[in-house]
Formats: structure tokens, C-alpha cells, sequence
């Protein structure tokens, strides 16, 4: 839906880390782990606090999903659609740190979220050999 609001463009940077099924399983383990990790350290642990202490949760949730999501805006193409979900994503991390007071929360969060996707362009493009697949579906 957001997609026709916002459309995608045809070819982005990220799309090339699948060119080969090599690189895609190494982007999904990078996906899960090492990526979701420095950046819940950076913008839940480090950000997010600076910020709620001066402005309040909110504004902690809030200015650490915005920088969050822009950090993804080039290897997307600078797609406002997908930047948007995103943003929604760090939003929801973000309260995940609050509710919980948890870094490690956030994070279980993010990789489970970046988890799904891969899982499912595991299986949609049979163990990333036929990436083709997804390009055209999306």
C-alpha cells in the first residue's frame, strides 16, 4: 500500500548485494547480527537516552528513529516509501527500549525483524539463487 503512495525506484544499491547467492548469505548474516547490533548500540543506547534525558521519551524515541531510518536512505534509493518503514521500525525499537529499559531488547527486535525478511527471501527465491523472482515481484 505505501508503495503506491510512495513508489520504489526500479534498481537500488541494496538490491545488488543479492547479485550472487554468496554475497546475499553473507548480507543476511550481516543482517541478523553485526548490522542490528551497532545500530541499536548507537541509536538505542547511545542516542536515544542523551535525548530522552533532555526531551522526554517521546522526543528519545522520536530523534533516534529519524537518523535511524535516514542512515538507510541511500542503499535504497533514496525511496521515501521504504525509509518510511524504516522510521516505523526504529519507532517501534525505540519503545521496545523504553518499555523495557533494554538495549538487548531492542536488538532482539531489529534482528528478528531483519530475520523475517531474509527467511523470506530465502525461500522465495529458492536459497537465493533466483533472485530474479524477487526483483520483479517488488
Amino acid at each position: 500500500m505505501l508503495q503506491n503512495l510512495l513508489p520504489m525506484p526500479k534498481d537500488t544499491p541494496f538490491e545488488h548485494l543479492f547479485d550472487r547467492p554468496r554475497d546475499a548469505y553473507l548480507l543476511a548474516i550481516m543482517a541478523v547480527s553485526f548490522a542490528p547490533l551497532l545500530e541499536e548500540l548507537f541509536f538505542r543506547g547511545f542516542l536515544y537516552p542523551v535525548v530522552a534525558r533532555r526531551w522526554g521519551a517521546a522526543w528519545g524515541v522520536f530523534l533516534a528513529a529519524l537518523p535511524f531510518a535516514l542512515l538507510h536512505m541511500q542503499q535504497y534509493g533514496y525511496a521515501w516509501g521504504i525509509v518510511l518503514v524504516i522510521f516505523i521500525v526504529g519507532v517501534v525499537c525505540g519503545i521496545v527500549r523504553y518499555a523495557t529499559r533494554s538495549v538487548g531488547a531492542s536488538f532482539l527486535v531489529h534482528a528478528g525483524y531483519n530475520g523475517i525478511q531474509m527467511i523470506f527471501a530465502l525461500v522465495y527465491t529458492h536459497g537465493f539463487r533466483h533472485m530474479e523472482k524477487a526483483v520483479a515481484r517488488f
